[in-house]
């Protein structure tokens, strides 16, 4: 069913009362001017039928010839009807009529009135005169006779319609008005209500510029400005909500943390970038699907159906899959949103993938340094023994344990030397001392420290580098991780091997230092690990050659405290070539 508009509701009130009022007031009046003009002329009527009953001279014997000149007399003064009737309802005389033929009005009601001491008053139709007749009688008292006196009323009739027709005419008048009225005052209150519609859809909408005018009666214009009032409240709630809102995605977004927020059925609602990152599915992929439909764990499933069960946190370490095995802290939340009532659970994971990787490195590496020192440690000891034991006396001997437990001693040293220079590297990481250097120098100085031992080896070895170069570096610790380099280079590559040690701007702001050799090279699978601490990949023949395993970890820490990075290239039986890339000038 079709609903009417305010226009017509108001519009049909306002019709409603106006047509009440006006055909209330037109009734009103007609029924007030009739039962005026009938009180006028009965008051009239009477009166003069008592002015006519006080004219007559009492007739004894009742005899109609006196009252019929009476009642000639009066006709031609008053125009009006007079019947003088006898006590018993016989007709003495009457104005209209002849008397003779008329019958007994014993029974007329207004008779019947005079006879019982009270004036009679009626309308009715007059068989006599066919017509209407106002009918009043006074009691006989002293005359013995019945005055009744009859005025027609069919001119009151006439008069009365036509001022009738006045009123109904100036009804349907005010009615027209009232009709125009009715219609402006609806259309005015119905422009209110669709302006406030309006406004209303534009709030909804979350527009709150536009503002109603306050104009109109006093009652609509506050109406109106506690609309505007409420409009610009919402929209300082709103703007505030949207802050609020704006600041805690803006801190879901930056957490590193991996964020999900679930309701009490387990269906997503929302999560952060780092989240589906994880889930390695946007929002939108996989929101109002269950968390079980996504992540493909039973351990996380299990953990959150424990804490829904538990009405508790929780939190466990627990691994995913994603190629590699990354390690989480997973915690689980209920969301209490009344007394017992839990509106969904907020799952929270934090990457313990770095710190487990740090965990394992500080166990392999207090497992190598525990071997790199055991070795060396426990020979010293054999020695230091057999020496007690009475070998202090054989002078062949004791040279030889003493040379053995100097070389082990210098090992020693060397490996807490390297220990030390890579801590003091971690520990100031980029804040080491640096200045401006020629590069030249640096890569000189390395080379001039390896020739002692090239030479032994049968190894060539050249320097290319533009002398103006200059580099904004730690002279002592690039020129470490480049005699590191070289080093290795002349105790690995081979004898008759030759390196080049070269230098030369990448970059507008890079420079890139590379050690090449011709030797033997490496397998590509070892040089994952070639950086590692104590890593080696003839690790007796390192030992024999006095390394620590520790030289090209201290290259690549060197290299990062410059805000710069080592790679190795090689092919076995082609040799192997590391360059460090820094960065020229500071940044």
């Amino acid at each position: 069913m079709k609903k009417l508009t305010v226009f017509s509701y108001t519009l049909i009130i306002l019709l409603s009362i106006a047509i009440l009022s006006i055909g209330t007031v037109s009734i009103f009046s007609i029924k007030t001017l009739s039962d005026f003009i009938y009180d006028e002329v009965g008051t009239s009527l009477k009166e003069e039928t008592r002015l006519i009953r006080n004219l007559i001279t009492i007739n004894s014997d009742n005899s109609p010839e006196p009252y019929q000149d009476i009642t000639k007399r009066i006709f031609e003064d008053l125009n009006i009807r007079l019947t003088l009737i006898a006590p018993d309802g016989t007709v003495l005389a009457d104005t209209h009529e002849d008397f003779r033929i008329m019958e007994n009005h014993l029974t007329r009601p207004e008779v019947i009135d005079a006879l019982n001491g009270i004036t009679g008053e009626y309308i009715r139709f007059s068989n006599t005169l066919s017509r209407h007749m106002l009918y009043i009688t006074l009691p006989p008292g002293d005359k013995n006779v019945i005055v009744r006196t009859a005025l027609s009323i069919e001119h009151i009739r006439e008069k009365f319609l036509s001022t009738f027709s006045d009123i109904a005419l100036f009804s349907v008048g005010i009615l027209v008005a009232a009709v125009l009225l009715s219609i402006l005052s609806a259309n005015t209150f119905t422009s209110v209500i669709l302006s406030i519609k309006d406004i209303s859809s534009f709030y909804a909408r979350g527009d709150f510029s536009k503002k109603l005018s306050d104009v109109g009666p006093k009652e609509v214009s506050q109406l109106k400005q506690s609309i505007n009032a409420m409009g610009e409240q919402l929209r300082t709630i709103i703007e505030k909500e949207s802050f609020h809102k704006n600041e805690l995605q803006a801190m879901l977004n930056s957490m590193e943390d991996a964020v999900i927020l679930m309701d009490d059925q387990l269906v997503i609602k929302e999560m952060n970038p780092a989240a589906e990152s994880l889930l390695q599915h946007t929002l939108r992929d996989c929101k109002g699907m269950k968390i079980s439909n996504v992540l493909d764990n039973q351990p996380i499933i299990q953990l959150i159906e424990d804490s829904v069960v538990g009405k508790k946190d929780i939190g466990r370490t627990l691994a995913i899959h994603r190629g590699l095995e990354l390690f989480y802290q997973v915690h689980s939340s209920p969301l209490k949103a009344s007394e017992n009532f839990y509106g969904g659970i907020l799952l929270v994971f934090h990457d313990m993938t770095r710190v487990k990787q740090l965990e394992n490195m500080r166990k392999d590496f207090v497992a190598n340094v525990s071997h790199e020192l055991k070795t060396p440690v426990t020979l010293i000891n054999g020695f230091v023994e057999t020496l007690l034991d009475g070998a202090v006396n054989d002078k062949e001997k004791l040279d030889h344990f003493l040379q053995v437990i100097g070389r082990h001693s210098r090992r020693i040293s060397n490996i807490i030397d390297d220990l030390l220079i890579l801590s003091n590297i971690e520990d100031k990481g980029m804040d080491i001392a640096k200045e401006m250097v020629t590069l030249y120098d640096i890569l000189f100085s390395a080379y001039t420290s390896a020739l002692s031992e090239s030479e032994k080896s049968k190894v060539t070895m050249e320097v290319i580098c533009d002398e103006t170069l200059s580099v904004y570096v730690s002279p002592t610790l690039l020129e470490q991780a480049v005699f590191n380099l070289v080093n290795n280079a002349v105790k690995y590559a081979g004898e008759g091997a030759h390196i080049i040690i070269k230098a030369q701007k990448k970059e507008i702001n890079t420079v890139m230092i590379e050690v090449k050799d011709n030797g033997v090279g490496m397998e590509r699978e070892q040089l994952e690990r070639i950086f590692e601490r104590f890593y080696r990949i003839n690790r007796q023949q390192s030992k024999n050659k006095g390394g620590t395993g520790l030289g090209l970890s201290i290259v690549k820490h060197i290299a990062l405290a410059h805000n710069g990075n080592v790679s190795v290239e090689t092919e076995p039986g082609k040799g192997s070539k590391f360059t460090i890339f820094l960065p020229i000038r500071h940044s």
